[in-house]
């Protein structure tokens, strides 16, 4: 973690010489940019598009079925690195405080398998080549808790897909949901497990945000963030260009 900041402070003090523009995916990511010295005058947030939203359509619990989840238990989701500062230990909390759900992390496995697959309602699965939002759909709640995500793509696939999504406030993509659209919770293990057991034990949350996620995902498309980077261009470009 310490090699790959200090190489970002590295890169972007040495874009920021001759470049007319930094672009971010996020307030947080600018943070971080202006932090290793880019002027902040130079840096534009244009964000990231969310995933066309994917509602209709049967859904077949194919996940329940490979890794033997019980008709009725809930379905706990994490999708990405296994690894330090994503908030795994929070997600094993709750598999611990909340024996009748499981938990599946879905993604490489940085840790070596420490402690991930010990529970009997925790599964590790290797990526997956299966549709993203087909994968979200088939769990009742999507938690992306890490103590710091620039933009966390996998947190707007599970939105576009109809799941709802608890999402850590140091994740960049927690500023672009509005009221009702994903839970936003600190980066603190016990707010990350009251979050996943309030989501579970209420039907009518769980419709709210699952709907507030699509309308997310329509509200930030990906047209509108291709307008924003032209408008960026303009901004910078010199005159008559």
């Amino acid at each position: 973690v310490l090699l790959k900041r200090a190489l970002d402070a590295s890169v972007y003090r040495g874009v920021a010489r001759g470049a007319a523009a930094v672009v971010v995916a996020s307030e947080r990511e600018r943070d971080a940019v202006v932090a290793c010295g880019v002027d902040s005058g130079r840096v534009h947030v244009r964000g990231n598009g969310f995933p066309e939203p994917l509602v209709d359509g049967a859904l077949e619990s194919e996940l329940r079925a490979r890794l033997r989840i019980p008709n009725g238990a809930p379905v706990v989701l994490y999708v990405g690195r296994i690894a330090a500062g994503k908030g795994i230990e929070h997600l094993l909390e709750t598999a611990r405080r909340l024996p009748d759900a499981h938990v599946v992390f879905v993604g490489p496995d940085d840790r070596h398998g420490t402690a991930v697959d010990k529970a009997d309602n925790v599964h590790l699965l290797p990526a997956t080549d299966e549709p993203p939002l087909e994968l979200y759909r088939q769990a009742d709640v999507f938690v992306l808790p890490s103590e710091g995500e620039s933009f966390g793509m996998v947190a707007a696939e599970a939105a576009a897909a109809g799941t709802p999504v608890i999402v850590s406030d140091r994740c960049g993509i927690a500023g672009y949901f509005e009221d009702g659209e994903a839970l936003v919770v600190p980066y603190e293990r016990e707010a990350v497990v009251d979050a996943v057991r309030r989501v579970l034990a209420d039907d009518e949350l769980r419709a709210r945000l699952a709907r507030g996620g699509v309308e997310a995902a329509r509200r930030t498309s990906w047209d509108r963030v291709t307008d924003r980077q032209e408008e960026i261009y303009r901004e910078v470009a010199p005159t008559g260009c």
